[in-house]
């Protein structure tokens, strides 16, 4: 395992360390460079990306996770690079709550009504992309902002063999200069 692919697997799933605060409407990126070796991190809250973060109730809903997480597969749909690299490895979480089975039925709609929801937690989706550029990344633009509309903004960092910063992204602003 490269030291590349152990930072992904340490951000993707220590999640407490790695998240700050969950807030609606904000996502995170980190980007790192090691030699030809990229890494793409993004965690962006389920809400935005769903528009709920409770375990899917209808048809429509279960559709709406498969549909996410097939674009969290899909690297190029959410990222276009200057450069043409390979993805070599790509891993998504999908909020387990979104994927869990219903654990138990109502018996009767106002037993439903009356039902809370206090098991209802803030749930992120977070992917991990590993990609070998023979040239270096000099922009990337992210994609989501016209994917996702609730998404506001996205706090992408980056360490590259030549610098590192930060910047706001946005749909005025998703372009990241490396």
């Amino acid at each position: 395992m490269t030291i590349l692919r152990l930072i992904a697997v340490m951000a993707l799933f220590s999640a407490p360390s790695y998240a700050a605060v969950h807030q609606h409407g904000v996502g995170t990126l980190q980007v790192l460079q090691a030699g030809k070796d990229w890494q793409f991190v993004l965690q962006l809250p389920a809400s935005d990306v769903l528009g709920f973060e409770h375990t899917p109730q209808t048809e429509a809903q279960h559709s709406a996770v498969a549909a996410s997480r097939n674009t969290f597969d899909d690297f190029d749909v959410l990222f276009t690079l200057d450069e043409k690299c390979s993805v070599v490895e790509t891993v998504v979480e999908v909020p387990t709550i979104l994927t869990a089975a219903t654990t138990h039925e109502h018996e009767h709609e106002h037993e439903h009504e009356e039902h809370s929801h206090e098991n209802d937690k803030h749930e992120d989706f977070r992917a991990a992309y590993l990609l070998k550029c023979a040239n270096g990344i000099n922009t990337a633009t992210f994609n989501g902002f016209a994917i996702w509309q609730a998404l506001h903004t996205v706090n992408a960092h980056w360490v590259t063999m030549n610098q590192q910063s930060a910047v706001k992204l946005s749909g005025n602003q998703a372009v990241i200069r490396f």
